[in-house]
């Protein structure tokens, strides 16, 4: 399928939105790896988030890993 499509997950504490141009079952497997790991590293922000996303900065590196477009 092509188009413009939304893949979600979920974890314990979060949810994750990828806007995508196709709907491949590698991405939603690059989701659920970006989840756990997203959730080991930040447990203990997510735990007690109040609002100030200035803390999960360094998620930028964890976007990168999982879904940098290889050409």
């Amino acid at each position: 399928k092509q188009g413009v499509f939304l893949l979600f997950g979920y974890g314990k504490y979060h949810i994750v939105a990828l806007v995508a141009t196709m709907e491949l079952p590698v991405l939603f497997k690059k989701i659920d790896e970006f989840s756990r790991d997203f959730e080991n590293k930040f447990s203990k922000e997510l735990k007690t988030f109040q609002g100030n996303v200035s803390r999960f900065v360094p998620t930028k590196n964890l976007i990168k890993k999982y879904f940098k477009q290889k050409i």
